[in-house]
């Protein structure tokens, strides 16, 4: 039987749903071209880690020298893929229609967790997913419109949705392997840095971001990645894969939350039984594992 899960793990993952959270917000504030967004926030990210995986390295280096460091360059790879192609999918289709197809990531997740870490999903688990699902489809179902002129939109956003189960996945295969989170996570980061900055030289997509663009930039930086993404990749190194993704699927309380304080957007009505169902599957999930 598996060792139980400490209770930090949990309110580590609860941090990093909400820091998650506020990548929207700060995306719908800034005006920077995909690529660079997905370039420096990724770069400054790995760069303000470093001294923690130089720390890790020290600590564990007879077993690091045992591990590649390759291994997070692929995820490193797949995330890029997922940060560009979800930017230009979610301004090319409408929130909702965007917002229910980055949600069914924990639907194309349990193939991948088998495929690449040999997890099987359980059924509790699929229980506390539909749940969840639910919610969504409460939330966004009225105001999902499916039409010629989103389709380009809405594929990005699929395409998108499927990178970010494949990082997962991978996450939870490779990230156990290292003796520390950062040692994972800052070549990943790196990596993905990388990969779009030589898109950006291919692209000729202006490489600084206007001064007035930096606050966004540092602000995705240090809450969505440096603590979400972070975090997030922490937690599936010690929780079951389909558990860390079903809980991140409550991104949108609070995002919904923080829009109504920060914007005065007042949440739909669906927003309220969309997050009670998004709860109760998530504590569902949370209680059998």
């Amino acid at each position: 039987m598996a060792a139980p899960v400490p209770l930090r793990t949990y309110l580590l993952l609860f941090v990093a749903v909400i820091c998650l959270a506020s990548a929207v917000l700060f995306i719908q504030l800034s005006n920077v071209p995909p690529l660079g967004l997905s370039m420096w926030r990724l770069g400054l990210a790995g760069l303000i880690l470093a001294p923690l995986a130089l720390r890790e390295w020290k600590r564990h280096r007879p077993n690091v020298d045992q591990i590649s460091l390759r291994l997070a360059v692929l995820p490193g790879f797949v995330f890029a893929a997922h940060l560009v192609s979800w930017v230009i999918g979610a301004r090319q289709t409408p929130t909702a229609n965007a917002s229910l197809i980055a949600n069914m990531a924990p639907i194309a997740l349990p193939g991948l967790l088998y495929l690449v870490a040999k997890e099987r999903v359980r059924r509790t688990e699929w229980i506390g997913t539909g749940i969840v699902l639910m919610g969504l489809l409460v939330l966004v179902a009225g105001d999902v419109h499916l039409s010629a002129e989103t389709v380009k939109g809405d594929l990005l956003c699929f395409g998108s949705m499927l990178f970010l189960a494949f990082y997962l996945a991978l996450g939870r295969q490779r990230s156990p392997q290292f003796p520390g989170f950062a040692l994972y996570v800052v070549p990943l980061y790196l990596t993905g840095s990388l990969v779009c900055g030589v898109l950006m030289v291919a692209t000729g997509e202006p490489f600084l971001p206007d001064p007035g663009q930096w606050k966004w930039v540092l602000a995705l930086t240090f809450i969505p990645t440096v603590l979400g993404h972070s975090l997030l990749n922490y937690a599936m190194k010690r929780m079951r894969g389909q558990v860390v993704a079903v809980a991140s699927q409550t991104q949108f309380i609070f995002a919904g939350t923080a829009a109504y304080f920060i914007f005065g957007a007042a949440p739909a009505l669906t927003f309220y039984p969309a997050s009670v169902l998004a709860i109760v599957g998530t504590l569902f999930i949370l209680r059998r594992s």
